[in-house]
């Protein structure tokens, strides 16, 4: 068998292997360039695959993005089998390599900003009973599942009712029960009430019980003004 002789350039010597130096093998400042350029396109594509997924935030999501991330993998490996050069090769696949690092702490980022922001569900919480007096309850249905959310947080206006013969802001306390909270303390009455409600294996929606707890005969007016899942 006759070993191939690589090329040779007009001065008689050894042909440059491409994008590298001829001595080291490291790559020349045009394979650098080359090299940067691809490390921003699997870095780009990395990264965009991965914010659908989370952004998406579904299982329709997740299946598209790490079907597209395989294909493009997929690709990127044959692209490198495809190589004549072994330091060519080992250059792409370390190229590939520093781009899914990258991707993968922006993603991580991207996941733990996405999943600290709070989900607005105020358009799907419904408050029945407006008007309460005290011992009687008014009910909040949440028409959304919390999904992966443990917490529902809510906000009321409230002001004493003109059929009231005694004032209850400052005086009186909402308590919050239901199937799908865990217990909570009363929260005293004010004009403004905020409160924070543990969930407990709730779904596809939330129910919670409101008890005005105060003087027998006042009366308040209830108004939801936020609502929010939380993680």
């Amino acid at each position: 068998m006759v070993a191939r002789s690589k090329p040779l350039l007009p001065g008689g010597g050894p042909a440059r292997e491409s994008g590298t130096d001829p001595g080291g093998g490291t790559p020349d400042p045009e394979g650098r360039r080359y090299f940067a350029v691809l490390f921003l396109v699997h870095l780009v594509v990395m990264v965009a695959l991965i914010a659908f997924a989370v952004i998406g935030d579904s299982a329709t999501a997740l299946t598209v993005a790490g079907g597209g991330f395989i294909a493009y993998v997929s690709a990127a490996m044959t692209f490198f089998a495809r190589r004549d050069e072994r330091q060519e090769v080992t250059q792409h696949l370390l190229t590939f390599l520093a781009a899914f690092f990258v991707a993968a702490v922006a993603g991580a980022i991207l996941w733990w900003v996405s999943a600290a922001q709070p989900d607005d569900v105020l358009g799907d919480a419904h408050l029945k009973g407006r008007t309460v007096g005290a011992g009687a309850t008014a009910g909040l249905v949440v028409d959304r599942d919390p999904g992966g959310n443990d917490e529902l947080t809510v906000t009321f206006a409230a002001k004493d009712d003109a059929a009231g013969k005694t004032p209850c802001l400052r005086m009186g306390m909402l308590s919050f029960q239901g199937g799908d909270i865990e217990r909570a303390d009363p929260v005293p009455l004010e004009k403004t009430v905020t409160t924070t409600l543990r969930l407990d294996d709730p779904g596809p929606e939330v129910t919670v019980d409101i008890q005005l707890v105060g003087d027998a005969d006042c009366r308040v007016e209830l108004t939801l003004t936020k609502a929010e899942y939380r993680r």
